[in-house]
């Protein structure tokens, strides 16, 4: 059993209905669903009841809610003590090496999670994007923790594979727009509108996707760092927004963040992070971003959604 199954169970029970808690933690509601079955399989017991679209705990689920809470206040007891007690004290002894086949990830989701909070060094490290290569960096020790969207570990049971965060993008949409009032945008919703693209590392599968599906938007600019001016000097833009440029987006007046819904078979929605089972450095720091990942999206949502 682990943390991320118990706040996924938690936001579940939370909305009683596996969309809305998905939405809520920024993953599928495959994966979700997914990890409910693994936690009930794991525990050999149903925690939900379902009525109708609904949810609903049953008994052994209202038992496992409340130990859960229990463990969420714990924990951010205990955080709240060793931030009194050791401030800033070093988890490690040595640098942990994330590699990632993706620099987003480790250009912009890890500076944000680390400033002056964990005590971790870390080093990045750009990988090929194959499953081998994420293998051979962890048993070869060239990295404690990869992240990608590759699951390591079908064939090494050494390996550990979690999924961490789901591929999203988010459409910037100004209010002169006619999408403004939309919950959620689909490629062809984009069909000749004019877009400010800076996600560069994913811009030649969108661009085979949006002609697979007939669909051409007008790709006004493409950036690969700060494309806030742009929006101020160009305000009836659109703007594509991954998940990690989401970290840094700053809210503009006249605008509003929408999700942006790509089919499946057209980008692949996981992260995963993995690391050895036997490997103690990895093992803490996956623990630690896992708590801080949780807490940094949820002020996200806060700053940009609510």
């Amino acid at each position: 059993m682990e943390l991320f199954q118990l706040r996924q169970f938690s936001a579940i029970a939370e909305f009683g209905n596996m969309r809305e808690a998905a939405d809520h933690l920024y993953i599928t509601p495959s994966a979700m669903s997914q990890n409910l079955k693994k936690l009930e399989e794991e525990l050999g017991t149903p925690l939900f009841d379902r009525a109708g679209r609904r949810l609903v705990l049953n008994e052994p689920g209202r038992l496992l809610l409340k130990c859960t809470r229990q463990v969420e206040s714990e924990l951010a007891e205990f955080r709240v003590g060793l931030d009194h007690l050791i401030p800033q004290a070093p988890v490690t002894e040595r640098p942990i090496v994330v590699g990632g086949d993706d620099s987003g990830f480790i250009s912009y989701v890890l500076p944000l999670c680390l400033r002056d909070k964990s005590g971790f060094d870390v080093l990045g490290k750009q990988l090929v994007n194959t499953e081998a290569a994420f293998t051979k960096a962890l048993l070869r020790g060239e990295a404690d923790v990869t992240v990608g969207m590759k699951y390591i570990g079908r064939e090494d049971e050494s390996i550990i594979s979690v999924p961490i965060l789901e591929r999203q993008l988010f459409i910037s949409v100004p209010e002169s727009n006619e999408l403004y009032d939309r919950k959620v945008l689909t490629p062809i919703d984009l069909d000749g509108q004019r877009c400010l693209q800076d996600y560069s590392k994913a811009s030649s599968s969108l661009k085979s996707m949006f002609a697979k599906m007939g669909v051409h938007p007008i790709r006004a600019y493409q950036c690969d760092r700060s494309s806030f001016p742009l929006l101020y000097d160009n305000p009836e833009l659109l703007y594509l927004v991954n998940v990690f440029r989401l970290l840094q987006y700053r809210r503009i007046p006249g605008r509003r963040l929408i999700k942006f819904e790509i089919p499946s078979e057209y980008f692949d929605p996981l992260y995963y992070m993995s690391y050895r089972k036997s490997n103690p450095y990895a093992k803490r720091f996956y623990e630690w971003f896992m708590g801080e990942y949780y807490e940094m999206f949820k002020n996200i949502r806060r700053k940009n959604f609510e």
